[in-house]
């Protein structure tokens, strides 16, 4: 027998043992540890020296009304209160289906997020195949904050972004969501997340 011949049988044979002894289902990690994350953005978030801290959670898309939260917040403290920009920090938590609109157009397309979660695209009445969130207008024609063609009344996440919010994506909803059909591969320290 060739070298090559018992390699393969006894690469065979330990495959197998491995499989009658392994009684558990194989399962996600749930829980990933400090090093797993981008844990250093984490941290300048906890650790800001802003005055005002804001964290905001939700975990439906519905229509996108979770998106005027954020913004609300946002000019509320700004205009109502006139506190600085630089003394607010908001973050904006999401997880079940809305950790989706975290996901780049690339993954909406891949994956047919827009099935998933029973999204249509406004611009084709079809299951949308890209984050129609994510995209700020092209030009606002006014700066009062009441207008809704200005910048403080877009509710996409590249405008909020672009004002200081933060997105934060919850690993469980990815894990279920790949449990459920969506086999969205992703590894430590990968970004397959919108702004990043």
């Amino acid at each position: 027998m060739d070298e090559l011949s018992r390699r393969a049988i006894l690469g065979g044979a330990v495959a197998a043992a491995a499989a009658a002894i392994w009684t558990e289902p194989l399962r996600a990690q749930f829980v990933w540890q400090k090093g797993d994350w981008h844990s250093d953005e984490f941290d300048k978030i906890v650790h800001s020296s802003r005055r005002i801290k804001v964290a905001l959670h939700t975990d439906t898309i519905g229509d996108g009304r979770l998106l005027r939260m954020p913004r609300n917040c946002l000019n509320g403290l700004h205009f109502g209160h006139g506190l600085p920009l630089d003394q607010i920090q908001i973050v904006l938590a999401l997880n079940g289906k809305a950790n989706l609109i975290n996901y780049s157009d690339e993954m909406w397309q891949k994956y047919k997020l827009g099935e998933f979660a029973a999204l249509k695209d406004p611009k084709t009445g079809q299951p949308a195949v890209r984050n129609i969130f994510y995209t700020k207008k092209a030009q606002y024609t006014s700066e009062d904050p009441s207008n809704d063609d200005s910048l403080y009344q877009d509710g996409s996440i590249q405008a909020q972004q672009g004002r200081g919010i933060v997105f934060i994506s919850c690993h469980t909803a990815v894990e279920e969501e790949d449990g459920a059909g969506y086999d969205i591969a992703l590894t430590p320290n990968t970004s397959p997340v919108v702004g990043s």
